[in-house]
C-alpha cells in the first residue's frame, strides 16, 4: 500500500510538473500575445501618423488648387484686359480711318478749289484780255 501511495504521490508530482509546464508554457503565448499586441499598436501609430500625413497632403493639394484657381482668375482678367485694349485699339484706327477719310475729302476740295481757281484764272484773262503764258499746261497758240 505504501508502493501504491509512493507511485500516487510521483504520479502527482508528474502532473503537478506538467501543470507547472503547461502554466510557463501559457505565460510565454501570454508574453508574445503582450508582444504582438505592442506591435500592432506600434503599426496602428504608424497608421494614424501615415493618415495625418496624407491629410496634410491633401491639405497642401486644396491649397496648391486655390492658388491655381487665383492663377486662372488673374489669367482671365488679363485676358478680359486685353480684349478692351484691343477694342480701343480698333476704335482708335476705325477713328484714324475716319480722319484719313476726311483728310482725303479735303485734299479733293482743295484740289477742286484749285481747279475752280485756276479755271477763274483762265476765264478771268480771256475776259480781260490779258495772255496766259503756260507752255506746259495749255498751250497758247495765239500771240497778242
Amino acid at each position: 500500500m505504501a508502493d501504491i501511495s509512493l507511485t500516487l504521490a510521483d504520479m502527482l508530482f508528474v502532473l503537478a510538473d506538467i501543470s507547472f509546464t503547461l502554466a510557463d508554457m501559457l505565460f510565454v503565448l501570454a508574453d508574445i500575445s503582450f508582444t504582438l499586441a505592442d506591435m500592432l499598436f506600434v503599426l496602428a501609430d504608424i497608421s494614424f501618423t501615415l493618415a495625418d500625413m496624407l491629410f496634410v497632403l491633401a491639405d497642401m493639394l486644396f491649397v496648391l488648387a486655390d492658388m491655381l484657381f487665383v492663377l486662372a482668375d488673374i489669367s482671365l482678367t488679363l485676358a478680359d484686359m486685353l480684349f478692351v485694349l484691343a477694342d480701343i485699339s480698333l476704335t482708335l484706327a476705325d477713328i484714324l480711318f475716319v480722319l484719313a477719310d476726311i483728310s482725303l475729302t479735303l485734299a479733293d476740295m482743295l484740289f477742286v478749289l484749285a481747279d475752280i481757281s485756276l479755271l477763274w484764272l483762265i476765264a478771268s484773262s480771256f475776259l480781260a484780255d490779258i495772255p496766259l503764258n503756260f507752255p506746259d499746261i495749255f498751250p497758247v497758240t495765239k500771240k497778242y
